[in-house]
């Protein structure tokens, strides 16, 4: 089977807690498929789904790359953003649609999600930061906040 390199490494899911990232889409092993690295250590699911902070935080912790355990991002690690990134995002969601790959958003459209960070507002402990992958925002939310275009991320 041809093996296609993508846009970004492909975070395949080895067994139900290890991820093996491969800078190609392997076709045999697209229900093993998890996410994509976006950025060095940052790996986003292939879909948004219902999240709250504490879900993704426990997705997050639940992973493990290279022998190290999975935690979600910190804030800091999106000041590398840049405004083609959303692009790239939004073509790699479109390659694993073309593919077969289950990757379905609840939002129908490019709209690329939001991903919870690890930290809280120092102010208030039931609020945390939310990346915006479309715009590149940084917002604060009640930690229980739970909708259909939040995305899993696990750093690394």
């Amino acid at each position: 089977m041809e093996k296609k390199i993508t846009i970004f490494p492909i975070a395949y899911k080895k067994d139900e807690r290890e991820l093996e990232v491969l800078p190609e889409f392997i076709p045999h092993r697209k229900d093993q498929i998890w996410g994509y690295e976006i950025l060095p250590g940052l790996v986003i699911s292939k879909k948004c789904q219902n999240a709250s902070w504490i879900t993704a935080k426990n997705i997050a912790e639940c992973l493990v790359f290279n022998g190290k355990q999975g935690h979600l991002p910190s804030k800091e690690i999106f000041k590398a953003w840049e405004t083609g990134l959303s692009r790239k995002i939004e073509k790699m969601d479109e390659f694993f649609r073309n593919e077969g790959v289950n990757a379905s958003h609840y939002y129908k459209g490019p709209y690329k999600g939001y991903v919870w960070c690890s930290e809280s507002s120092g102010d208030c402990d039931e609020l945390a930061y939310s990346f915006e992958l479309d715009f590149g925002l940084i917002g604060l939310e009640p930690k229980e906040n739970v909708t259909s275009l939040d995305r899993p991320a696990v750093a690394f």
